[in-house]
């Protein structure tokens, strides 16, 4: 089913939501969507309410690294009027060592292997750089951070 989402989004940059806040998508007397600055919400959760009357679209993405534009990852379309759309994020990069594996090939099973490094990407700069060394002692590999 396809409903027609013909109102238009303030143009402005939206505003940034973190882990623990909330905003809500409302209307102004022109008819044009917006997004309410940020404000305190539910610990660990990402919140958008939808106070526009009609069902509307909401999605989550990331900032470019400037800043100065979000770029849509999630999208959930639909969400109906005075319903809210709750995210609670687990963004873990995990990075495991693995042979019989080709740098064409798409791991998509259960791999069989110990994770050998985990973050959560809420907690990594927007730019970092690791090494990947192997210990002959031990035969295992490590990720270490590289010193800026």
């Amino acid at each position: 089913m396809s409903l027609p989402l013909t109102r238009k989004l303030a143009s402005k940059t939206h505003p940034p939501l973190k882990l623990g806040q909330q905003c809500t998508l409302k209307i102004n007397a022109k008819g044009v969507e917006y997004l309410t600055e940020a404000e305190i919400g539910t610990p660990g959760v990402m919140k958008c309410i939808n106070e526009t009357g009609a069902p509307a679209n909401i999605s989550i993405g990331f900032y470019n690294e400037a800043g100065t534009k979000a770029e849509p990852v999630f999208v959930w379309k639909h969400i109906d009027k005075e319903s809210n759309l709750s995210v609670h994020p687990t963004s873990k990069l995990q990075i495991y060592a693995v042979s019989d594996y080709q740098a064409t090939e798409m791991i998509t099973g259960k791999i069989n292997s110990d994770i050998i490094w985990e973050r959560d990407l809420h907690d990594l700069a927007p730019s970092t750089e690791w090494n990947l060394c192997y210990e002959k002692n031990t035969k295992k590999y490590t990720i270490e951070e590289v010193s800026m």
